[in-house]
């Protein structure tokens, strides 16, 4: 259990150093965070997160795509984003 921690640690290392936004960190502030990230999968039309729900996460697609819609206005949600 121990190793296959240790190789999930290395892949998501190397992928966390391929993200734009945190490009910036140090290798260990990466490892921490590392440390605490969670795999989720979500089924295709799931909703992730709703507009005006309180962000209490932070999400890094690995995997797939998401699209982002927004409802201005009282209208029907429209797509704004697609995140792949």
């Amino acid at each position: 259990l121990k190793s296959n921690n240790l190789d999930n640690r290395e892949i998501w290392m190397s992928f966390l150093e391929d993200v734009p936004i945190l490009e910036h960190l140090s290798d260990e502030e990466r490892g921490k965070l590392c440390d605490v990230l969670v795999s989720k999968t979500y089924t295709d039309g799931e909703y992730i997160i709703k507009q005006g729900d309180e962000g209490q996460h932070f999400y890094i697609i690995a995997e797939g795509e998401a699209v982002a819609m927004k409802a201005i206005g009282g209208a029907a949600p429209k797509q704004v984003m697609e995140m792949q």
